[in-house]
């Protein structure tokens, strides 16, 4: 009978102490089963250690272009020490012995060199001046004599007529004045290409290698009238512009 006693108590003792733990007991998350394990893991860890690599990446970039840059410092003195104990002179030897050689094969090209580019020069300037919208060609139908007699408002005329045709601005036909400007751009160019033909031409003439390069009294003639021409073509304009 007391033993039957002692387990009734000590069963209530019991249940008295798991009620009293249970609601001491903080409540669990849902879906979490009890007694379960809780972790308190930081959320920013990760992302700490994700800075802590980037900055031991930083740190081992610049260590590398510092053992680059002290590896080009080293090298520098070893270039400057082999810069002062070379010795030019047997390249020098060596040139003077080439040249010394060679030099007719070097007199041949040059010349060939030089009479090739002046033929080249020659060509494309009678080349230029010979297209047909050449300024020095304007009012080709009349002869240069006859073309100084006509009045010269009726040339002014005719000119600037010329000049606003070929030169319109078709992104804006209103602007009357960028005509005029690639008119005096391309007159100028063809007077320089006049001036460097006739200088050349002196220059052949001079040392008598006319006939090197193909030059008779009609093309220097020819091109004597294209400057004539290209200069009463411009006094026309600076005329009108004068007046306008």
């Amino acid at each position: 009978m007391k033993y039957r006693v002692w387990q009734y108590l000590s069963l209530f003792f019991f249940s008295s102490f798991v009620v009293t733990q249970g609601n001491n007991t903080t409540s669990l998350p849902s879906g979490q089963p009890p007694y379960a394990p809780h972790f308190n893991v930081p959320i920013n860890n990760f992302n700490n250690h994700q800075i802590y690599l980037d900055s031991k990446n930083i740190t081992k970039n610049k260590n590398e272009s510092t053992q680059t840059t002290m590896i080009l410092l080293s090298i520098v003195p070893r270039l400057l020490d082999y810069a002062k104990s070379f010795d030019p002179q047997p390249y020098k030897q060596y040139t003077r012995q080439w040249l010394k050689k060679n030099k007719y094969k070097i007199i041949r090209y040059s010349i060939l060199g030089c009479y090739v580019t002046i033929w080249l020069l020659l060509l494309s300037s009678h080349y230029y001046l010979n297209q047909p919208d050449s300024w020095s060609h304007w009012q080709a139908g009349i002869p240069f004599t006859e073309l100084c007699t006509r009045p010269q408002q009726l040339l002014q005329q005719e000119l600037i007529f010329d000049i606003q045709k070929r030169y319109i601005n078709k992104q804006n036909p209103t602007d009357f004045m960028s005509p005029f400007v690639t008119f005096l751009n391309r007159i100028n160019t063809e007077e320089k290409y006049v001036d460097r033909y006739l200088t050349m031409v002196n220059g052949i003439n001079r040392l008598y290698l006319r006939r090197l390069f193909l030059i008779n009294e009609k093309k220097i003639r020819e091109i004597e009238l294209h400057k004539q021409r290209l200069t009463f073509v411009k006094q026309v304009f600076l005329s009108w512009a004068a007046e306008f």
